[in-house]
């Protein structure tokens, strides 16, 4: 089911909305009351948008998060908004954990941000039908393999059918090429498996 712009890609995805809000000050003088209705009022605009798509608000679920930066420093860090204290405090772990230490300088607030979320599609995908596994259509030559290299269309691939490198596998919009050393298994539902022998 890949190639270019899955359709089964994007309907399983779940329905969602990511939105900023650049406020920088510092962290210290925003009080934790208007950081809550910053983020409040970016929530309730990203399940408006989802509203009118038909979701549910009560089945949408938001993620809340600040980005960080000590000041002076021009680059930030995501953390999740649990108040000022809180989120000071997993502000400079998390830039020990990443930098190695932390500074004392005081901390400001650069952006906030929401991710709201809907429910995730309920997709079942359709096992291959049981057919007999698909043959080679015609052999390449190609550089630096020294044999004739089997060509497969894979819409003739059969689940559980395996496939020793080197081959191609022909599609409408892509090829896979299978090196020498890897095997290829097809999967229940379609899906190229590789794996280095």
């Amino acid at each position: 089911h890949g190639g270019v712009l899955s359709a089964l890609g994007m309907l399983a995805a779940r329905p969602g909305r990511q939105l900023s809000r650049t406020h920088v000050m510092p962290l210290g003088a925003a009080v934790d009351g208007d950081v809550d209705a910053w983020l409040d009022d970016l929530g309730q605009q990203g399940e408006a948008a989802l509203q009118v798509e038909g979701h549910d608000v009560a089945d949408c679920k938001q993620q809340r998060s600040v980005d960080l930066r000590y000041r002076g420093q021009s680059y930030t860090l995501n953390v999740p908004w649990q108040g000022g204290d809180a989120t000071t405090r997993d502000f400079h772990a998390r830039h020990a954990q990443r930098y190695g230490h932390h500074l004392d300088l005081p901390v400001e607030l650069v952006n906030l941000r929401v991710q709201v979320q809907g429910p995730a599609q309920d997709v079942r995908l359709t096992t291959l039908a049981s057919v007999p596994d698909g043959r080679p259509v015609s052999h390449a030559r190609l550089d630096g393999v020294d044999a004739d290299v089997p060509v497969f269309r894979r819409q003739t691939l059969a689940a559980g059918q395996r496939i020793t490198g080197p081959a191609l596998i022909c599609e409408h919009v892509a090829t896979t090429w299978v090196e020498p050393g890897w095997l290829l298994e097809v999967d229940s539902v379609g899906n190229l498996l590789l794996t280095l022998q």
